[in-house]
């Protein structure tokens, strides 16, 4: 019996080993320019105090998911196998779900996660919410994906052993990792999305409720997960239109000065390095009044924020 439990052992740490050693990374990004024109109770275009027709369309946020990809890829963390990438209407709804489903189950222990999504966010009001509001992302069909439903993502993947990186580039992006009752609001924001604004809004409790999370785990041991926002829960971010003349391009300008940071070296530790994005942010634009943007970023341990965004 001693002789059998200790092949048993022996088989499990052969396992272990060959399963560290074979880790993946899988990654889903989404970014949005081309949003439908809001529309009002009536269905005709919304407009704004001045009686021009609302364009929510954005420039950069095509430009901030293809670089990312571009860099990991480069980097050989990630493979183009493993890749999918969402832009504008097809970042709906429905394909959201199915690379929902896609990203966890392919995923297994040991393994690392990337989510990045570049685009509109909005405030809507929530119920049972300390706040009293919900932090959202929005899709290219309208459609809201709520804080909560990453918070509970990140959850599911760390109990099933896979580590995360999950990347925000869009307006209150600081509350997308937030569960229930969790997060203070400081500020009051500035030209938001409003719920009124987007035609879809009732979608949101159903989208949280609609898309069972499972991974394929192997004796998991937690996972860890990084959250990296381009602003606070509660105050917008910008959409750097780029400088034509110099062959600039659009960009979240969180996502614009970040990949010039981690193109010279992707291996700094996440932790430091947000900070020091927040206090660039706070130095730059202390003396602007409408530019309340600061980085914002939050780790499941004090280790995770030593290691990079994304784990080599």
């Amino acid at each position: 019996m001693q002789k059998l439990l200790s092949r048993v052992t022996l088989a499990s740490l052969i396992l272990a080993g060959f399963a560290a050693a074979q880790a993946e990374t899988y990654a889903l990004f989404i970014g949005v320019n081309d949003y439908p024109t809001p529309v009002d109770g009536k269905g005709n275009p919304l407009k704004d105090d001045n009686g021009n027709v609302v364009d929510p369309d954005l420039k950069g946020c095509i430009n901030d998911v293809t670089e990312v990809s571009k860099l990991l890829q480069e980097k050989k963390i990630l493979k183009p196998a493993n890749t999918r990438t969402r832009t504008d209407k097809a970042a709906n709804v429905t394909n959201f779900k199915a690379d929902i489903q896609w990203l966890a189950q392919s995923a297994k222990s040991g393994d690392q996660v990337i989510f990045m999504f570049s685009g509109h966010g909005a405030e809507i009001p929530a119920e049972g919410d300390a706040t009293k509001k919900d932090q959202a992302i929005v899709l290219g069909d309208d459609t809201l994906v709520v804080d909560k439903f990453f918070g509970e993502m990140s959850k599911v993947l760390a109990a099933n052993g896979v580590n995360a990186t999950y990347m925000f580039d869009s307006c209150y992006s600081g509350g997308m990792s937030r569960l229930p009752g969790q997060g203070k609001m400081k500020f009051r924001p500035m030209n938001r999305l409003s719920a009124k604004s987007i035609k879809s809004a009732p979608k949101v409790k159903e989208l949280m409720r609609n898309v069972p999370l499972t991974a394929k785990a192997m004796n998991p041991a937690n996972g860890e997960f990084a959250f990296i926002f381009a602003s606070q829960a509660d105050v917008p971010s910008i959409d750097f239109p780029g400088v034509p003349d110099k062959n600039i391009a659009p960009h979240g300008l969180f996502t614009f000065i970040l990949l010039d940071v981690l193109k010279k070296d992707h291996t700094l530790a996440a932790g430091p390095l947000m900070e020091a994005m927040e206090m660039m942010f706070e130095d730059t634009f202390k003396e602007n009044e409408n530019v309340k943007q600061r980085p914002q970023a939050e780790f499941s341990s004090k280790e995770r924020a030593e290691k990079p965004i994304w784990l080599p």
